[in-house]
């Protein structure tokens, strides 16, 4: 994988970590990859001082507990088309999208396409709303998620 990762697998790992304040000092634990001094208020992402916390790879960062996966396909479950997706029909990142976005895109193609590899099976999710539309794939083997990618999402009023 690329250099970027997205916010998302940040989020998660500093999740309820120490960090210490780079502009005072002080060590703290927050919720979230951004957090906000106790002592100095300073604002700042544990992910642009430090990166991915200590003994934390992409690879586990990005792997789904057993608790998740279940969550995650009871949630998506009747909305999975039950055929497999056939090849893999997520085309490349377009040009035109912003540089943040397009990287998105691309990190989470690759997600795919290495689960696929791992032996996983490609299938596609809709979910229709009163309002909206989304949609996606995602990557299954052994009733376990490996990997997901939101490609469409559709509001109107």
């Amino acid at each position: 994988m690329s250099a970027y990762i997205p916010q998302w697998v940040y989020n998660r790992v500093w999740r309820h970590r120490s960090r210490t304040c780079p502009k005072c000092g002080k060590a703290f634990v927050c919720k979230s990859d951004k957090g906000r001094c106790p002592q100095c208020d300073h604002y700042f992402f544990a992910s642009e001082v430090y990166g991915l916390p200590t003994g934390v790879t992409l690879s586990s960062a990005m792997t789904f507990t057993p608790e998740e996966s279940v969550k995650l396909l009871a949630s998506l479950e009747p909305y999975i088309e039950p055929e497999e997706v056939s090849g893999f029909p997520i085309p490349p990142a377009r040009e035109q999208l912003p540089e943040l976005e397009r990287e998105d895109w691309e990190f989470h193609r690759r997600w795919l396409l290495e689960a696929i590899e791992q032996g996983g099976t490609l299938y596609a999710w809709q979910q229709e709303q009163p309002k909206a539309r989304f949609a996606g794939y995602l990557v299954v083997k052994d009733g376990k998620v490996l990997a997901t990618m939101r490609t469409q999402v559709l509001l109107w009023d």
